[in-house]
């Protein structure tokens, strides 16, 4: 009777144990299965806004790029066409042909 107890007692240790590490397995999967799911989800979802933010700053500095060249284009032709058409034309002037010598050919009459 003693020994049949002591399987009985050993037959239901190991039919816990067994029982015990097929629930631990169960729930170590699934708390891996939980966590690979979270963690994908973050990264998927972080990685794709990085992803679209870094094309939009992309966009706007190109945008920023070809307003700087406009800008740029813009400068040199009023440096190279209307500065300099105002300066040529203020060096050019001559104020002793078309102002003074009218006046003394007037004063001397």
């Amino acid at each position: 009777l003693g020994i049949l107890e002591t399987i009985a007692l050993k037959y239901k240790e190991i039919t816990l144990d067994k029982q015990f590490k097929e629930i631990s397995f169960s729930e170590k999967q699934k708390i891996l299965d939980d966590f690979k799911d979270f963690k994908d989800s973050i990264l998927d979802t972080t990685l794709k806004y990085i992803e679209t933010k870094v094309s939009e700053i992309n966009k706007s500095a190109e945008n920023i790029k070809k307003e700087a060249h406009k800008i740029l284009e813009g400068t040199e032709v009023i440096i190279d066409r209307h500065l300099n058409a105002i300066k040529n034309k203020i060096n050019s002037f001559s104020i002793g042909s078309r102002v003074i010598k009218p006046i003394e050919k007037l004063a001397s009459k």
